[in-house]
């Protein structure tokens, strides 16, 4: 495991935030359709968006089942190495890569100055043969 499997978990979860924002979209315009539609005067049109909307949704929903399958693994398999740390250097490292916070919220959440969790994080990869 490297510094790249940590960049691919945090790049996991943004895919996985994209296809949640994604699929309530869907959703909303599926609805909003959906009470449009009434059976005595809908539109063969708009009977095809609604059926075009639901089969997004679909896919959505695989693509975003498979994405919290490969985050879950990646983010296990990241936690197990991390836990081989200690004090404040695992600290950066959970707090950027599972929380997914930035650079200047760790530092403001444990009270460093703005430049001190990137040498806690290099410091951090290489006990971990990572850098």
């Amino acid at each position: 495991m490297g510094i790249e499997d940590l960049r691919d978990y945090r790049r996991l979860c943004d895919k996985q935030r994209d296809f949640e924002a994604r699929k309530e979209a869907l959703f909303e315009r599926a609805t909003s359709v959906t009470q449009q539609l009434s059976f005595a005067t809908a539109k063969s049109g708009e009977r095809d968006k609604l059926s075009r909307y639901v089969a997004d949704l679909d896919e959505l929903d695989k693509a975003l089942t498979e994405a919290v399958i490969a985050a879950e693994r990646k983010r296990q398999e990241i936690e197990r190495a991390i836990d081989r740390l200690h004090g404040p250097e695992r600290d950066v490292l959970e707090l950027r890569y599972i929380q997914g916070l930035s650079w200047r919220q760790i530092a403001k959440r444990l009270h460093f100055s703005e430049k001190h969790p990137y040498y806690l994080h290099k410091a951090a990869l290489k006990k971990l043969s990572w850098y």
